[in-house]
């Protein structure tokens, strides 16, 4: 395809301090620095609170990047709903900002889905910012997931690495995936009762039911960091992380499923109870149960 002739891609990210600072500009520099003509480019961030000298950095090194918000934490899938909805592009490029992507990313994710008009979501492999030749173990795309005991299958690394080829997934990792625009707003975006965490499983599944494919690239590659809002072994995270599992279980499983998730949660409880009494590791325990407890007897939102 002709410079002229490829599709414009949207960009589109949530900026909160300190990642804001930390990594929001060599992400920047990545994108910019892609293969992919400059002008086939919308970048937009969305201020999830970042402060003015970043804000202003960002404007004088990247003009051309549209900074929306007025700095509240709208979370990040409701921060990402509110900068898909002044995306212009045929594409969206759905990412957060602790990633790097490589020069011929977008360039082979639009191969793959001009050979195949049938591709709604395409996704690269995702590498570890950490160490840039291991597989990054939070973002393994989904193969298959049961509605009837709410399991998982996801690929190994090992499968991963030896792709060769565009592969048909069940979703990928939210860390980074093109969709198509029309359907982005088919689907309204993503479900904003998942604060964070699952709802990329969730916007998958949901996209599967319009008859698309959702597909790896293997040539594709970015980096991830991960972890930088709520840290990587934190409180905050275990219960981030198991509101959203509950919720998502919750709106995908059928009713064995409800019921063996309860059956097994049950189980889980009286161990985390246990190792809270004892002492060990009190606050990610309190954090564990404190999520079911939000869940199943507050029935607040996540």
């Amino acid at each position: 395809m002709s410079q002229q002739s490829l599709p414009q891609i949207s960009v589109i990210c949530c900026a909160i301090e300190p990642a804001g600072t930390a990594y929001i500009f060599p992400f920047l520099k990545s994108v910019y620095d892609s293969a992919y003509p400059k002008s086939r480019l919308q970048v937009i961030v969305q201020n999830n609170g970042i402060d003015s000298i970043s804000k202003r950095k960002i404007r004088q090194e990247f003009p051309n990047v549209l900074i929306i918000g007025n700095g509240k934490n709208l979370n990040f899938a409701t921060g990402i709903n509110a900068a898909g909805r002044k995306a212009t592009g045929t594409w969206i490029f759905v990412v957060n900002i602790d990633t790097q992507v490589d020069k011929n990313t977008f360039k082979y994710l639009i191969n793959a889905t001009h050979e195949n008009v049938s591709i709604g979501i395409a996704a690269p492999i995702v590498y570890s910012l950490v160490n840039k030749k291991q597989l990054s173990n939070q973002d393994i795309p989904v193969i298959n997931f049961s509605p009837l005991t709410g399991s998982v299958k996801a690929f190994s690394t090992i499968e991963l690495e030896q792709l060769d080829r565009v592969t048909a997934v069940l979703w990928v990792s939210g860390c980074g995936f093109l969709i198509r625009r029309a359907l982005w707003r088919k689907l309204n975006g993503f479900d904003e009762q998942f604060v964070a965490y699952w709802e990329d499983a969730d916007l998958g599944i949901r996209a599967s039911t319009y008859g698309v494919s959702i597909v790896i690239v293997p040539k594709a590659r970015m980096w991830h960091y991960g972890s930088v809002v709520y840290g990587k072994n934190t409180p905050q995270k275990t219960y981030r992380l198991m509101r959203s599992s509950l919720y998502f279980t919750n709106k995908h499983t059928n009713v064995a499923g409800k019921i063996w998730t309860s059956i097994y949660l049950s189980i889980v409880c009286v161990v985390k109870l246990f190792k809270l009494i004892v002492n060990v590791d009190r606050l990610t325990q309190h954090a564990y149960l404190q999520a079911v407890y939000d869940h199943y007897v507050r029935k607040n939102l996540p």
